[in-house]
């Protein structure tokens, strides 16, 4: 559904002489404090899964590479705290409930809600962000 729409809405902008439109998905476990690099991203989203769905994923990272050991609790995982702070009431990363008060245009996707609702809620958001006349 989602790609259909997409290409449809490139296809009318294009018709209508528009510039050329892309989409840039960037992700990464330390995006959001770098005030710099926010600068350049028209929608911001951070899936709030805990500390229990990011040891998850680093258990998957570690799956294609190695980390020393105790290089997970000494420096990945407190660098994520420390940058994460802003994001959460009380600055609880860990028990706290995450906020978009801390980073201006700030979507949160609650993995507990699953997978498909994070994607449709994300699609809605940048369609909506589109439709306004702000670039995505």
């Amino acid at each position: 559904m989602w790609r259909s729409t997409f290409e449809e809405l490139v296809r009318r902008h294009a018709a209508d002489g528009g510039d050329e439109m892309a989409f840039v998905i960037c992700e990464g476990f330390l995006m959001l404090w770098d005030e710099e690099s926010l600068k350049h991203l028209d929608v911001r989203f951070f899936a709030d899964g805990g500390s229990q769905a990011a040891t998850c994923g680093a258990d998957i990272y570690e799956a294609a590479w190695k980390d020393p050991p105790g290089y997970w609790d000494n420096f990945t995982w407190p660098a994520f705290l420390s940058a994460h702070r802003q994001l959460f009431i009380d600055g609880d990363v860990e028990a706290g409930l995450a906020s978009p008060d801390g980073i201006q245009d700030l979507v949160i996707l609650e993995s507990k809600l699953g997978i498909d609702f994070m994607v449709n809620r994300a699609c809605e958001v940048i369609l909506d962000k589109l439709k306004a006349g702000r670039k995505t």
